[in-house]
C-alpha cells in the first residue's frame, strides 16, 4: 500500500488524468469486494 502512495506521488506530475483514473478504479474495485 506505500509503496503505491509513493509511485502515485511520483507520477502525480507526469500525468494527472492516470492518476486519476487509478483512483477512481480502486475506489470501485473495494466497493465491489465489500458488496460481494
Amino acid at each position: 500500500m506505500a509503496h503505491g502512495g509513493i509511485y502515485l506521488r511520483q507520477k502525480r506530475n507526469f500525468c494527472p488524468l492516470t492518476v486519476s483514473t487509478v483512483a477512481v478504479v480502486f475506489v470501485v474495485f473495494m466497493g465491489v469486494l465489500v458488496n460481494s
